[in-house]
């Protein structure tokens, strides 16, 4: 028995391992294959706000993941208390997804 040893990464989501027999018995050639999927975290988020603002203002500020598989889930807290956010989640063109969220805050005094 032949058999492939490794340490799966994030680059590895998605490939197709396949394995081929073949006999002096038969003309077939006997295939199966297996999808790998990769579950990873995102490597880091992002987040883009305005470092000033004055009261009456009202900001937008985003929180932007790397890529994850599965998709990560953003939640924001603002002076200790939750804020309500829709999270969109996109395909990355190398695997995984990439999840976005954004948040508009009333500056006050």
């Amino acid at each position: 028995m032949n058999e492939i040893s490794f340490v799966a990464s994030a680059s590895d989501d998605g490939a197709v391992y396949k394995c081929s027999a073949s006999s002096v018995m038969t003309s077939e050639t006997m295939e199966k294959s297996v999808t790998l999927s990769v579950l990873y975290s995102p490597s880091s988020t992002t987040i883009k706000a305005p470092k000033e603002a004055k009261p009456g203002d009202v900001i937008t500020a985003s929180c932007k993941t790397e890529r994850s598989n599965p998709a990560a889930e953003i939640t924001w807290v603002v002076d200790g208390q939750p804020m309500n956010s829709e999270n969109i989640i996109e395909p990355d063109a190398k695997g995984g997804w990439i999840t976005t969220s954004k948040i508009k805050i009333n500056v006050t005094e």
